[in-house]
């Protein structure tokens, strides 16, 4: 039963590989205090609360997201109706050869790269401001 499990555990894990970093981090959350402790005996262990700081900075970052799709939804509508709608439909016309030819001929590449872009000009002062403010 433990084996079927753990195996089923890592299957999950190498099909999320983008995952690893979860369980390393909380390994290393939980393994640091004995060895900061083994290199210095005065050493203090980290908090619990130390976690808390992450899930507010994931959930400060998700507002912060959504208030960047807000913004470039309400200054630039028709762009935002292209990434909603139609991005997905140019971009990955699902395999049919025929479709893929926008693909090749990269237009439709360099408008995603610039819609990309503006939206990382809304997102990133956002978050640089709530740094800055926290």
């Amino acid at each position: 039963m433990k084996q079927r499990t753990f195996k089923r555990i890592l299957r999950r894990c190498m099909d999320w590989n983008e995952l690893f970093s979860i369980p390393i981090g909380l390994a290393l959350f939980a393994l640091s205090p004995a060895l900061l402790r083994w290199i210095d005996p005065t050493a203090a262990a980290f908090d619990v609360g130390t976690l808390h700081a992450v899930v507010f900075a994931a959930a400060v970052f998700c507002v912060l997201k959504g208030a960047a799709w807000l913004t470039l939804r309400l200054d630039f509508p028709g762009i935002y109706r292209w990434l909603d709608d139609r991005m997905e439909e140019e971009i990955l016309p699902g395999g049919k050869e025929e479709e893929n030819e926008c693909v090749e001929k990269g237009s439709s590449w360099r408008r995603v790269r610039l819609l990309l872009v503006l939206f990382s000009l809304y997102l990133l002062p956002l978050v640089a401001l709530t740094i800055a403010l926290l």
